[in-house]
C-alpha cells in the first residue's frame, strides 16, 4: 500500500470522498496541516511524512516489556529449583552403586570412563524420575478441582507438587516410578499426549509450581518457618480446644460443669459463683475478676479498668460535666449501688480522704504514668441475659456510578485554558476535601448515584451550562456567528432520503459525489440487498461507502452470502470506496457452492454432523462460565412448537451450540500458561551460538509440536441435530404473562440457571392485538461474542418462516435455504495453531490470539460514570464523520483518542482495542469467540483532527494494529465498541434494556460505548480508585467536549497548536 499526502485548506462535505475516487485503489490517504521541505534541497521531507503516520507502536512501551519479561523470565527461571531433590536422589543413588565396585592400582585409566558411565547413569534416572513426575502432574490436571488429595496437601509450601515432587525423589527404583505414574500414562495413550505431554510440561512446570508457591516470593527461608510454626500452634490449640469442649459438653451433660451466663463458656461448677447483691445469674470466676477490675470514675462516672487516685486539687470535680451511663456503665439501681462499694471498699480505706479515683482519660498526665489497670476501654457489668459479640466486615464497598448527560459544544476561545493533568502513571489520591467536589464522584458507599446534567439553553451555539450556570457570550462570538454558516438542519438533497422515508435526522445516509448525476440506474438485487443491510440508501452507483461501520460490515458480508450466494472477501471490500464498485465486484464474484439446495439438504447434514461428533477441535479455554446474552422481542404471536423447532434447527446448524469440554476446564488455563513461558523463552531468553544453536531450534520445534498434540480439545454433540426432543433441555417456555416489563422479569429471573454452551427462553406476554413474546438467548462467552447475534438473528428468522410454513402456521412460501455455515472451531484451530508457531499474517486472515497472562492482570476497583451522548450529539458526530470522510465509530475513536493524548499529556499514546477479526471466510456466518484485544497508536503529533481520523481509518483498514504483550497487556487504555443492531426483521428485533452498576477493570481507564437506543450513545468510564480523582475524571469529559468541538467547527485545526511534549508534560496546550 502506497501513501498520499494532501494538505487542504477548507474541508467541505464531500471533499474526502472525491480525493479517493481520483486515487488508485492501492494508495491510502493522509491529511497533514502542511507538506514539510528538507532543509538544504527544498524538496518534500518524505521521512518527516512518514514520521507522521507510520508509527505503530510506543517504543517506551516496549522498553518496559522487555524489561518486565526478562524480570519474569528470571522468576520462572528460579522455580526449576524444585527438581533439585531429583537430582540429589539420582546422584546419592548412582554414587552409593559405584563406590562398591573395587578400584586397584592396575585399573586408574578406568576412571574416565567410570566417570562417564557415572554421568549416564545419573542421567538416565533424573530422566525416569523426571518423567514420573510429569505423568502424575498428567493426572493431577484430570482430578476434579476439589478433590481430598489437593484439600490435604493445600497447607504444604508447594501444595500438591510438594508430595508429588517428594514421592518421585523417594522412589527407589524405575519400577515403582512406572507403577505410581501409570495412570498418568493411561491418560496420555487415552488422548493421545503420551509422547507430547512431556515436551508441554517441561515449559509449564516451572508456571504451574509458581502459581502453588506464590505467597512465598517475598518470604525468607526464616519467614517461612515461623509461618509454619504459627500454623502448628494454631493446629495445636483449636486441637485442645476441641477437645476440652467435647468434654466440657459431657460434663455439663453429667451436671458437672455450668454454662457461664456472660461469656457461654461451660465452665466447673466450682470455678464461678453467683453473688445476690449484683445479680441472680451464675458467672465464671474470670468474668467476675473483669467485673472486679472495674471502678467507678468520680469525674465522669464511667466504670473503667485503667486509672489512678488523684488529689482533689487536680481532679477539679466542680467543674466536670455530669457525664449519663454508657454502653460500659452499671445500671442505677440498689444492686449497682452495693457492687460500687464493694469493688472500691479496699481502695477507699487505703487512700486518704483528699482523694479520689479517675479514669485514665480524666487523669492529669503528670499522673497517667502511674494508672494502673490493662483494659483501655470500659466494660459492661454481667447481666443476666446478656452476651458479648463483635463483628468486623472487610467487604468493599463501591462507590455509585454518576451519570452524566453531554450536548453539543462549539469551539472554546483561544484563551480558553484547560487544566492540568498529571501522568497517568501517577498513583497519588486524591487530595481535594470532600466538601469542593462540588458533588460528583465523591459519594459516600450506599448514597444514590449523582446525576449531573450537562445542559445548555443554547444548543445552537453550542455552550456547555456547569452547575446551573450559561456562560455570556462576548460581542466577538455574536459576530462570528453571523458569519458562521448554519449547519443546525441536514439538506434533504438527492442521496440524503432515508430507507424509512423519515427526515434525515441522523446521518444514516450515503455520502454523494459530485458525479452523482449522471449515473442513475435501477436498483438490482444486489443494491436492494446492500441498501437493507446497511439501513441506508443509495441513489447512484457513485454514492460512498466510507460511512459503513464494523457491524455494517459484518450485515452485509453476511445478507450477500445469505441471499446470492457470494462471499465478499474483506480485501475486495475494503479497497471499495462507492457502491458501484462493490456491484461490479459482486458481478466476478462466483457463486458459494455451499449456497446451493444439494448441500444443504438433510443427508448431506447428517453426515457433517457424524463427522463433527467423531472430530475433537482445538479450542481457547476462557470464560466458559460468562455468558452473552441478548434479548429479541417478538411483535406476533409465537407458538411453542414453531420455537422449538427453530431453536432446534438454530443449534443444528451452529456448532457452537453443541459444543462439549473434552479436557477439563483448568487444562486449558495450564496449557495456556505454558505456551506463554514458550514465548518468553523465545524472546527473552538465552541465543546460544555454535553447536548449541541447532539444539535450540530443535528443542523449540519439539516444544511446539508437542503443545499442538497436547493442546485441551472441544467436541461437537450430536445433541438436538434429530428431533426438537433432544433440545428439550436447552429450552424453556415460560407461562404467558400481561405485560411487556413482567415477561421481562420473569426472563431474568430463569437465565441465572445457565448451563453452558446454550439455553434459550421464551417468555410469551399480553393478549390479542399487544400479544407478543422476548426470547433471551444465551451463549457462553468462550464461543460468541458480541457480533455473533448477527448470524444469530438472521437465522433465527429464516427459520422461524421455515418452520411456520412446514408445520402450517403460516401461508406464505417457505424462504430458500440457508448457505452451510463452516464448522467454527476448525477456524480457531488455525488461529490457535499459529499463535503456537508465533506467526502471524499482515491481512488478519488467519490473525494469532493475545497471550495467556501469567503476571499482571489484577482486578481494580473503579469508579465508573456514564455519559449520555444524546440525539444532537451523536447527529454531530456522524456529521462530522461524513466530513471528514469516515465511519462513524472511526470518528469516535478519534474523539477519544485526541481526549486520550490530552488528558495524558502525551502526543503518542498507545490503547488496548476489542476489535471483531472476522475477516476470515465465512466468520461472519459463525457464532464463535472472534474478537479480540490488539494494541493501537494513536499519534497527534503534527496532525490535525482530521489527520488524526483518516491515520485512524487507514490503520483499521489494513489491520495494522499490533498483539498484545505479555507482561504489559493490562497497562494500557482499554477501549470497547459496543454497537447495537436495532433493525427490525420480520417482527423481531434487540430488545435493549441498559443499566448502571459500579464497575471493575482490569485497566487503569476503561472506556466503552454502547447503544441504549438507535440515535442514543452512551459511554462508561472506569477511572481506577486512587489513580484519578474528582477533578481529573471531571476534566476528561471537558477534554471530549473540547475535541467534540473540533470535530464539529474546525477539523482541520492542530491538535496541539503549539509545542508538542516529549512524553509527560505538566499540561496539556490550551
Amino acid at each position: 500500500c502506497r501513501d498520499a499526502f494532501v494538505a487542504l485548506r477548507a474541508l467541505d462535505d464531500g471533499v474526502v470522498a472525491q480525493l479517493r475516487s481520483a486515487l488508485p485503489t492501492d494508495f491510502a490517504l493522509f491529511l497533514v496541516p502542511s507538506l514539510p521541505l528538507a532543509p538544504g534541497t527544498g524538496k518534500v521531507d518524505r521521512r518527516r511524512l512518514g514520521q507522521m503516520v507510520g508509527l505503530l507502536s510506543d517504543p517506551s512501551r516496549r522498553e518496559r516489556e522487555d524489561t518486565l519479561t526478562s524480570v519474569e523470565l528470571s522468576s520462572i527461571q528460579s522455580w526449576y529449583k524444585t527438581l533439585l531433590p531429583l537430582v540429589f536422589m539420582s546422584v546419592y543413588h548412582n554414587v552409593r552403586e559405584f563406590a562398591r565396585l573395587p578400584l586397584i592400582e592396575e585399573d586408574l585409566a578406568e576412571i574416565p570412563l567410570r566417570c562417564i558411565l557415572l554421568f549416564w547413569s545419573v542421567f538416565l534416572e533424573f530422566s525416569w524420575r523426571v518423567l514420573s513426575l510429569f505423568y502424575l502432574i498428567l493426572l493431577l490436571w484430570h482430578l476434579p478441582q476439589t478433590n481430598f488429595f489437593s484439600r490435604w496437601c493445600a497447607q504444604l509450601p508447594l501444595k500438591e507438587y510438594s508430595v508429588l515432587v517428594l514421592f518421585c525423589a523417594l522412589a527407589p527404583d524405575a519400577r515403582w516410578g512406572l507403577l505410581s505414574s501409570s495412570p498418568g500414562i493411561c491418560f496420555g495413550l487415552r488422548r493421545g499426549r503420551f509422547l507430547s505431554w512431556p515436551g508441554a510440561c517441561l515449559v509449564g512446570f516451572p508456571v504451574w509450581v509458581r502459581d502453588c508457591g506464590w505467597w512465598m516470593r517475598n518470604r525468607t527461608a526464616w519467614d517461612i518457618g515461623t509461618w509454619y510454626a504459627s500454623s502448628v500452634k494454631t493446629y495445636a490449640c483449636s486441637v485442645k480446644d476441641r477437645f476440652v469442649n467435647s468434654v466440657r459438653g459431657r460434663s455439663r451433660r453429667l451436671g458437672l460443669s455450668r454454662e457461664c451466663d456472660w461469656c457461654k463458656t461451660p465452665v466447673w461448677r466450682y470455678g464461678g459463683r453467683v453473688e445476690r447483691d449484683v445479680a441472680n445469674a451464675w458467672y465464671c470466676s474470670a468474668c467476675w475478676a473483669h467485673y472486679y477490675n472495674h471502678k467507678e470514675c468520680a469525674k465522669c462516672k464511667v466504670w473503667a479498668a485503667r486509672g489512678a487516685l488523684a488529689p482533689l486539687s487536680l481532679a477539679a470535680l466542680a467543674a466536670a460535666p455530669e457525664v449519663g451511663a454508657g454502653a460500659g456503665a452499671p445500671a442505677a439501681d440498689a444492686g449497682a449501688t452495693a457492687a460500687a462499694a464493694v469493688a472500691n471498699g479496699a481502695a477507699a480505706s487505703a487512700a486518704s480522704s483528699s482523694s479520689v479515683w479517675l479514669c485514665i482519660t480524666c487523669l492529669p498526665l503528670e499522673l497517667r504514668k502511674n494508672a494502673s489497670g490493662l483494659a483501655t476501654a470500659p466494660r459492661p457489668r454481667p447481666s443476666a441475659g446478656s452476651r458479648s459479640s463483635s463483628t468486623s466486615s472487610g467487604a468493599f464497598a463501591a462507590a455509585p456510578p454518576s451519570s452524566i448527560e453531554l450536548r453539543v459544544v462549539g469551539v472554546l476561545g483561544s484563551g480558553a485554558g484547560l487544566p492540568s493533568s498529571p501522568p497517568l502513571n501517577d498513583q497519588s489520591p486524591s487530595k481535594r476535601p470532600a466538601a469542593e467536589s462540588g458533588g460528583g464522584g465523591a459519594e459516600l458507599p450506599g448514597q444514590p448515584p449523582v446525576v449531573r446534567q450537562r445542559t445548555s439553553n443554547e444548543t445552537e451555539r453550542g455552550l456547555v451550562a456547569r452547575n446551573g450556570q450559561v456562560p455570556e457570550r462576548r460581542e466577538d462570538e455574536e459576530q462570528s456567528d453571523a458569519k458562521r454558516p448554519r449547519t443546525a438542519e441536514m439538506p434533504n438533497g438527492a442521496g440524503h432520503r432515508c430507507v424509512n422515508g423519515a427526515e434525515p435526522v441522523v446521518s444514516f445516509t450515503a455520502l454523494p459525489t459530485p458525479r452523482a448525476a449522471g449515473r442513475m440506474k435501477s436498483k438490482s438485487k444486489e443494491w436492494r440487498i446492500i441498501e437493507r443491510a446497511t439501513d441506508m440508501s443509495f441513489e447512484s452507483e457513485d454514492d460512498s461507502l466510507l460511512s459503513l461501520d464494523s457491524l455494517r460490515h459484518t450485515k452485509l458480508t453476511s445478507a450477500l452470502r445469505r441471499e446470492v450466494g457470494k462471499r465478499l472477501p474483506r480485501q475486495v471490500l475494503k479497497n471499495i470506496a462507492t457502491l458501484g464498485g462493490l456491484l461490479q465486484e459482486l458481478a466476478r464474484i462466483p457463486e458459494d457452492d455451499g449456497s446451493s439446495p444439494s448441500s444443504s439438504s438433510s443427508n448431506s447434514g447428517t453426515t457433517r454432523h457424524s463427522d463433527e461428533a467423531t472430530k475433537e477441535y482445538a479450542a481457547w479455554g476462557m470464560m466458559w462460565n460468562s455468558r452473552c446474552t441478548w434479548i429479541i422481542k417478538c411483535s406476533k404471536p409465537l407458538p411453542e412448537p414453531l420455537f422449538r423447532a427453530a431453536i432446534a434447527r438454530l443449534v443444528e446448524r451452529h456448532a457452537a451450540l453443541r459444543a462439549e469440554m473434552r479436557d477439563p476446564f483448568r487444562f486449558f488455563t495450564a496449557i495456556q500458561q505454558a505456551m506463554s513461558a514458550l514465548d518468553m523463552w523465545k524472546n527473552q531468553g538465552p541465543r546460544p551460538r555454535g553447536v548449541l544453536a541447532p539444539a535450540q531450534r530443535l528443542i523449540g520445534r519439539f516444544v511446539r509440536w508437542s503443545l499442538r498434540n497436547t493442546w485441551p480439545r472441544i467436541s461437537v454433540s450430536r445433541q438436538g441435530c434429530d428431533s426438537t426432543q433432544g433440545s428439550g433441555c436447552l429450552i424453556k417456555v415460560l407461562e404467558r404473562s400481561p405485560t411487556l416489563q413482567d415477561a421481562e422479569y420473569k426472563l431474568w429471573g430463569e437465565a441465572r440457571e445457565f448451563q453452558p454452551p446454550f439455553r434459550a427462553l421464551l417468555a410469551p406476554y399480553g393478549a390479542e392485538a399487544e400479544e407478543g413474546a422476548l426470547l433471551h438467548l444465551t451463549v457462553t462467552h468462550m464461543l460468541s461474542d458480541g457480533y455473533s447475534i448477527v448470524p444469530l438473528l438472521d437465522d433465527l428468522v429464516n427459520l422461524v418462516a421455515k418452520e411456520a410454513a412446514v408445520l402450517g402456521l403460516s401461508d406464505a412460501p417457505p424462504p430458500p435455504p440457508l448457505p452451510r455455515v463452516p464448522n467454527m472451531f476448525e477456524a480457531m484451530e488455525r488461529r490457535i495453531f499459529r499463535t503456537i508457531e508465533g506467526t502471524d499474517d499482515a491481512e488478519g486472515i488467519c490473525p494469532r490470539i493475545t497471550p495467556h497472562a501469567l503476571t499482571g492482570k489484577n482486578t481494580r476497583n473503579a469508579h465508573t460514570t456514564f455519559a449520555t451522548l444524546p440525539v444532537e450529539v451523536v447527529t454531530s458526530i456522524r456529521r462530522g464523520a461524513v466530513r471528514v470522510g469516515v465511519s462513524d465509530d472511526i470518528a469516535m475513536l478519534a474523539l477519544l483518542g485526541v481526549t486520550l493524548a490530552w488528558f495524558v499529556n502525551r502526543p503518542t499514546e498507545q490503547i488496548a482495542m476489542i476489535v471483531p477479526q472476522r475477516d476470515g471466510p465465512g466468520e461472519n456466518d459463525m457464532v464463535g469467540l472472534f474478537s479480540d484485544v490488539r494494541h493501537l497508536c494513536i499519534c497527534t503529533e503534527g496532525l490535525s483532527f482530521a489527520g488524526v481520523a483518516l491515520r485512524l481509518h487507514h490503520i483499521v483498514k489494513e489491520r495494522l494494529w499490533t498483539v498484545p504483550e505479555l507482561r504489559t497487556q493490562f497497562e494500557l487504555i482499554s477501549l470497547n465498541f459496543e454497537w447495537t443492531d436495532f433493525q427490525e426483521k420480520q417482527g423481531f428485533s434487540q430488545y435493549v434494556n441498559c443499566g448502571e452498576r459500579a464497575e471493575s477493570s482490569f485497566h487503569p481507564l476503561r472506556i466503552a460505548v454502547d447503544q441504549p437506543d438507535k440515535d442514543v450513545w452512551r459511554m462508561r468510564v472506569s477511572f481506577q480508585e486512587g489513580a484519578f480523582d474528582e477533578q481529573q475524571r471531571e476534566q476528561f469529559f471537558q477534554l471530549f467536549e473540547k475535541s467534540l468541538s473540533m470535530l464539529r467547527e474546525s477539523p482541520l485545526e492542530l491538535v496541539w497548536p503549539t509545542d508538542c511534549p516529549k512524553g509527560n508534560a505538566s499540561a496539556p496546550p490550551a
